[in-house]
């Protein structure tokens, strides 16, 4: 570190990193996680930490991917998720769906239905699968646990109330630990 806190002006990664800021949106911690794996990394450069050349490399990389990314969902006019994600689906399911039911219904097995459609026949039960799946509820709420709970000491085995299912000793014992 420096010995004056105040980042050096002319450190050119500062600016690069505070102009990509800027331009994404992007807070200060989530570039520091997707970069370098620190969110702490652009509040330590902006107090003056100074950056090792392999750092600078790893910054230079992200910067890098994240405005080709960026310029490939400009041309596609569509997100791309690197690393797993949602991605819209090459099938037309709105479309696809009644011819499905259809074809099912005459007796067709899936296999077959997958070569009519020219698919994959494991996207179609996964899709199948996908729609025999009840919504989700919203989970049932747990009731409140009690406001106190009768407990038998471990060590002395008095009886006492205790707040959480977690203390096992009476307020004698734990004072005496």
């Amino acid at each position: 570190m420096r010995d004056d806190p105040v980042s050096d002006p002319l450190d050119p990664l500062l600016g690069v990193i505070e102009a990509f800021l800027g331009e994404s949106g992007l807070s200060a911690s989530a570039f520091g996680l997707r970069a370098v794996n620190d969110p702490r990394f652009v509040h330590e450069v902006r107090a003056g930490r100074e950056v090792r050349r392999a750092t600078r490399a790893r910054v230079a990389a992200y910067l890098e991917a994240a405005r080709a990314m960026a310029a490939a969902e400009r041309r596609q006019d569509g997100p791309i998720t690197p690393g797993g994600g949602m991605r819209p689906s090459k099938y037309d399911w709105q479309r696809i769906d009644p011819q499905v039911d259809a074809m099912l219904a005459e007796g067709m097995r899936i296999v077959q239905v997958a070569r009519v459609l020219e698919m994959q026949a494991q996207t179609l039960r996964d899709r199948l699968s996908y729609r025999r799946r009840a919504p989700q509820r919203a989970r049932e709420r747990r009731p409140p646990p009690p406001a106190l709970i009768d407990r038998s000491c471990l060590n002395c085995r008095v009886g006492f109330q205790a707040p959480s299912p977690f203390l096992r000793l009476c307020p004698v014992c734990r004072a005496e630990c």
